[in-house]
C-alpha cells in the first residue's frame, strides 16, 4: 500500500519529524491488519507493507508479517521491502539484538 503525496501533517524539517505520527500510522494499520486476519490468510496475504511519502525525503516503510499477529517488525522500518531479503535482515535479528 501506497500513501501520497502529503502523507503527514507536520513540518518536513527531517526525515524523522514524522516519528510520532508515522507511529501512530503503524499501529492503526496493525489494528486493521489484525481485524482482517482471516479475510488476508484467506487470500493467502502474509506480508503486508506501508509506503508512505514524505516529500522531499524518502518514504517511510513499515512491514507487517502474519506470523507476528501482523506487529511491525522494527528492525526493518524504513527499509524497502526488498531489502530484508537481501540482508537477510530476519536471520540476523534472530542471532542478534538489532537496534535502531
Amino acid at each position: 500500500v501506497i500513501v501520497a503525496p502529503m502523507a503527514f501533517k507536520s513540518d518536513k524539517l527531517s526525515f524523522y519529524s514524522t516519528d510520532e505520527e508515522f507511529k501512530g500510522y503503524v499501529k492503526k494499520t496493525e489494528d486493521l491488519l489484525r481485524k482482517n486476519s482471516a479475510v488476508l490468510l484467506a487470500a493467502g496475504v502474509r506480508k503486508f507493507s506501508l509506503m508512505m511519502a514524505q516529500a522531499p525525503h524518502v518514504p517511510r516503510y513499515a512491514t507487517f508479517l502474519m506470523e507476528g499477529n501482523w506487529a511491525e517488525l522494527e528492525s526493518c522500518r524504513d527499509m524497502r521491502p526488498t531489502y530484508q531479503h537481501l540482508l537477510e535482515i530476519a536471520r540476523l535479528d534472530k542471532e542478534y539484538e538489532l537496534k535502531r
